[in-house]
């Protein structure tokens, strides 16, 4: 971007930098990635930083909880909830599945990529950053979510809970009020379309 006069950047970060959180993640959460992947996400964010800032290179940096729907390859608990129910299987809670995570449509994201465009030639600052989120779900609901939408019966197991069993819900009140962004695909929805996606 610098060698070739690129003046303008979307930069997709996670929340993998933020690592275990206790309250509401917002642009300010302070980071502590416990994990290479999370690490390496710190670093990318570090670096789009220090070239907005000394190159002018104006960017806007997104955050986001787990996307999910439809083709996609990548496994998280939603599609392996419904790559269960498809194969018959029951579907595995890390503890008491009460721990609540946000599943994120990549079409809402494109569509909060698209209303940061003209937002940067309005930007004051070098950079800007916008925490995205959509209703938090619990594990336990969203199991059973998956094998209600599903329609088939299978049972809901536990198993004894680890590391990943912890909340993280957002705070997404700064891309709203700047940049209108609001989430327009429900978990439901985003549970129909995953189901209706997967073939086994």
């Amino acid at each position: 971007c610098r060698e070739h006069g690129v003046k303008k950047v979307i930069h997709m970060s996670s929340f993998s930098p933020y690592g275990v959180t206790k309250e509401a993640v917002t642009e300010a959460t302070l980071f502590n990635a416990n994990n290479p992947y999370g690490a390496s996400k710190v670093c990318c964010e570090e670096i789009a930083k220090c070239y907005a800032m000394k190159y002018g290179i104006k960017t806007v940096i997104f955050r986001a909880p787990l996307l999910c729907g439809e083709g996609q390859q990548e496994l998280n608990a939603l599609r392996e909830f419904a790559y269960s129910v498809k194969k018959g299987e029951p579907i595995v809670l890390l503890g008491e599945g009460k721990h609540v995570r946000e599943f994120v449509h990549p079409s809402d994201v494109a569509r909060a990529f698209s209303l940061s465009i003209p937002y940067i030639d309005l930007m004051k600052n070098p950079y800007e950053i916008f925490v995205l989120g959509n209703k938090p779900i619990s594990m336990k609901d969203l199991a059973h979510l998956v094998v209600k939408t599903s329609g088939k019966e299978v049972p809901v197991i536990h198993k004894e809970a680890n590391l990943f069993v912890f909340n993280q819900w957002t705070d997404r009140s700064k891309v709203e009020q700047i940049l209108g962004w609001k989430p327009e695909i429900t978990v439901e929805e985003i549970v129909k379309r995953v189901i209706a996606d997967i073939k086994v």
